[in-house]
């Protein structure tokens, strides 16, 4: 005998209130990727932060020194640095260089802060504590649609002055 199974009323899950949809983020980064490219660019080139080859914008990549899982320093403008595709794919972000060259680029007290924020973002109390409020905040803060729109409206805003500001306008 044939059973026809009863057809399950399929709804698509509604999104919870204040949480963040990945194609939202995706576009944040990208943006914040892109940004952070032009601001370092010099005549369409920008050298890569771990090897220091100098490599053409339209190839560089945006790669993050902290793992842009960790959702408090995915943003930040110190964690974000142009890298050629080898370092930043292949050789999983060449971190050991990153961070070498990324303390000469901008200091030590930096670089620690982000990585003290990636710690904190891990659960660790110790490194919680000794951030600084505005950064506590953002170790702890969920992520929400409306902070991403944000931050995709700003990097654009940024983008625009600094494409005005290239061209002379």
């Amino acid at each position: 005998m044939y059973y026809k199974k009863a057809e399950r009323n399929r709804k698509t899950p509604k999104q919870k209130k204040g949480v963040c949809s990945n194609s939202v983020r995706s576009e944040a980064l990208m943006w914040k990727q892109k940004l952070r490219k032009q601001e370092e660019q010099h005549d369409g080139y920008v050298r890569c932060i771990s090897c220091g080859r100098i490599i053409p914008l339209s190839t560089a990549e945006g790669g993050h020194f902290i793992n842009r899982k960790i959702r408090a320093t995915e943003l930040e403008n110190d964690n974000i640095n142009p890298q050629c595709h080898e370092c930043n794919c292949m050789y999983e972000g060449n971190i050991v260089m990153y961070r070498i060259n990324l303390v000469k680029k901008i200091g030590e007290k930096r670089v620690n802060r982000l990585e003290l924020m990636a710690q904190a973002s891990r659960g660790d109390f110790e490194a919680l504590s000794s951030l600084s409020i505005p950064d506590r905040i953002l170790v702890t803060q969920k992520r929400t649609e409306q902070f991403y729109e944000e931050s995709i409206a700003d990097s654009k805003q940024k983008m625009k002055e600094l494409q005005e500001k290239i061209c002379g306008f």
